[in-house]
């Protein structure tokens, strides 16, 4: 008899103490309770600075023009990654539950090592998509030849 392999979320909530979870709870409720200020150096770091106030719109002045500024081959590497982890994701095995494991954690897995492997080959030269797209986007943005 084989038996699937444990989905690992499923272990970790089994592995969890309720003892011990329900005193971290307590503890923080206790916090919460008690409002000693603990926890305000933290929030007031994280909060956006103030924006400044909007401009006058009494007089009218044009924005500078846009400047049409190719995004970094980083970029066409990224989306590059993007493209391969869906054709990856579609050529792994779809019932392999002895890999990845079953149900939606399953699915997660799969997506993950689609992911890692896409981003990896991407990142390694891919199969040319990056390259395509940049010598496009370098067409596109160079200035038309001088016509005589």
């Amino acid at each position: 008899m084989t038996l699937a392999p444990p989905d690992l979320l499923l272990d970790v909530a089994r592995a969890a103490d309720p003892s011990r979870a329900r005193a971290a709870t307590q503890r923080l409720m206790d916090l919460a309770a008690n409002d000693t200020g603990l926890f305000e150096p933290a929030l007031t770091a994280a909060q956006p600075p103030a924006s400044p106030a909007p401009p006058s719109t009494s007089h009218f002045t044009p924005a500078p023009p846009a400047t049409s500024a190719a995004p970094d081959g980083a970029a066409y590497r990224r989306f590059e990654g993007v493209v391969l982890k869906s054709f990856i994701e579609a050529m792994l095995p779809g019932h392999a539950d002895s890999v990845f494991g079953g149900g939606f954690a399953g699915g997660v897995w799969k997506s993950f090592l689609a992911e890692t492997l896409g981003t990896q080959l991407a990142s390694r030269g891919g199969i040319g998509i990056a390259d395509q797209i940049e010598k496009g986007a370098k067409r596109r943005s160079a200035p038309p030849p001088a016509s005589s």
